[in-house]
């Protein structure tokens, strides 16, 4: 979505600047077509990010280009549930074994995040990200919630929990308390590793928890 921010929202006062919000919507349908269930992924911080309001330690975020190509349509091709099992497998892993997470990744993985402009590339970054996420939370478990295969892509709806232990990216240290992240994977495999990830998730939500 692209806009001017002409209202205030979410505590930042108007501010006439144009914004652009990337995210991702998972839709549930009945049999009569009727939608069922909506869930929807943006980063709120890295919105506030483009309208001069980040919270400390976010770095400014530039306008993201809007989109001009034609919608893109995927079949499925009777791998899918191959492609879920190896982001499964790549979940479990990053519990408790870099190596084996690690090896379910290519070695040119490329990761895009709502809150970077250039996407973390190569089995460096993605090993600075196992071992990151080890040191910021304590006891870290991944539950999948809901996965689906399209083609060569998988996408996975999932969280993270555990105990803080420290910083999270902009995220302040708040020792021992529990947390729970909500995240959408948007795998591409390549000869049956990942090989892209366009992850959606909301960082804030562990800052200001809600009900």
């Amino acid at each position: 979505m692209a806009g001017v921010q002409a209202h205030d929202w979410m505590r930042v006062a108007a501010t006439q600047k144009p914004v652009a919000m990337r995210g991702l919507t998972l839709l549930w349908t009945t049999d009569v077509g009727s939608i069922a269930d909506i869930h929807v992924y943006f980063d709120v911080a890295a919105v506030k990010a483009q309208l001069g309001a980040a919270p400390k330690g976010l770095a400014p975020i530039a306008l993201a280009p809007i989109p001009t190509g034609p919608p893109q349509f995927l079949d499925q091709n009777g791998r899918e549930a191959d492609n879920v099992r190896t982001v499964r497998t790549e979940l479990d892993a990053l519990e408790n074994s870099e190596s084996m997470y690690l090896g379910s990744l290519t070695d040119d993985v490329e990761v895009f995040t709502l809150d970077r402009t250039e996407p973390a590339r190569g089995a460096e970054d993605a090993r600075l990200y196992f071992n990151t996420m080890h040191k910021a939370i304590g006891e870290l478990d991944t539950t999948i919630v809901s996965g689906w295969g399209v083609e060569h892509f998988a996408i996975v709806e999932y969280w993270l929990g555990g105990l803080q232990w420290g910083p999270l990216g902009w995220i302040p240290a708040r020792r021992d308390a529990v947390i729970r992240l909500h995240v959408v994977d948007v795998n591409e495999l390549r000869d049956g590793r990942i090989a892209r990830i366009w992850r959606y998730d909301n960082p804030g939500e562990i800052a200001s928890p809600g009900p």
